[in-house]
């Protein structure tokens, strides 16, 4: 049984999970004005109040809190929902998401150690912000901008922070237009990916995984061999994948004919 289980894990696809949360804002008493930032009385740390995460090109799930049985308005208690974000991080091979890197997972983690969770499974992190900022030279790189760039879409637009401050409140309506936003959220965040990976020469190889032959970056067999790859010391086969567009080298080099050094 063991063996069994080994071998299905050597050659199971890889589990590409994007991910996007939602947050409340730290709570304090303070004086002056509301640009200054000497808070008197610290309340109330922010919280996960709501998450969105899509499969790669499968099932999404969004959930807020009010989603769950033990929610009241006016009381913030992320334990349940942290615990379903850690159970679906368990599953992912690869986590993608937009600022992640700076924002989602430190924010998550800080939840995880909050509510004594362990470290969830070990997983690779794809930053769709800071690829987008290695490849194009652009104005703004905020999601909703690079959507409109990219012509994929755009983020759902809301009141503003009032919908937050309703969301506390209890308003169901407010709640509904929240998941809306983040469900939306993942979908453009997907799509980014999806749009930036052929250019993405650091991609985690999807092949290896699987243990198949074909495009490392989408897994596709439809790929074309198109001349050499050259090092200092030596040259490998290179491909493009018909599918996605990617370039990539072959993994065994080829034989290169040694010329003697010629008597002068």
């Amino acid at each position: 049984m063991v063996m069994k289980e080994m071998v299905e894990r050597q050659i199971k696809e890889p589990q590409i999970l994007t991910i996007d949360i939602e947050t409340s804002p730290h709570t304090g008493y303070f004086w002056g004005h509301k640009w200054q930032t000497g808070i008197l009385e610290f309340i109330e740390y922010g919280q996960i109040i709501g998450f969105s995460a899509k499969w790669l090109k499968g099932n999404q799930i969004t959930k807020t809190l009010i989603d769950y049985k033990d929610y009241r308005p006016g009381k913030m208690n992320d334990q349940k929902i942290v615990k379903d974000i850690h159970k679906l991080i368990e599953k992912a091979d690869i986590l993608i998401g937009h600022n992640i890197k700076d924002f989602d997972m430190r924010y998550i983690n800080s939840r995880f150690l909050k509510h004594n969770l362990n470290p969830p499974t070990t997983y690779k992190l794809i930053d769709t912000k800071t690829e987008a900022k290695r490849i194009m030279k652009l104005s703004s790189y905020k999601l909703d901008d690079l959507g409109d760039y990219l012509s994929i879409g755009n983020k759902m637009q809301h009141e503003g922070f009032s919908m937050w401050l309703k969301c506390r409140e209890g308003d169901k309506k407010a709640w509904n237009r929240m998941k809306k936003y983040n469900h939306q959220d993942t979908i453009l965040t997907e799509k980014l990916y999806l749009k930036l990976r052929p250019y993405m020469n650091n991609h985690p190889s999807l092949t290896i995984y699987s243990e198949k032959e074909g495009c490392p970056t989408c897994t596709s067999d439809h790929v074309q061999r198109r001349g050499v790859y050259v090092t200092k010391v030596n040259k490998f086969p290179r491909y493009q994948c018909q599918d996605c567009g990617h370039w990539y080298r072959g993994s065994k080099s080829l034989k290169i004919d040694k010329k003697p050094d010629s008597n002068i």
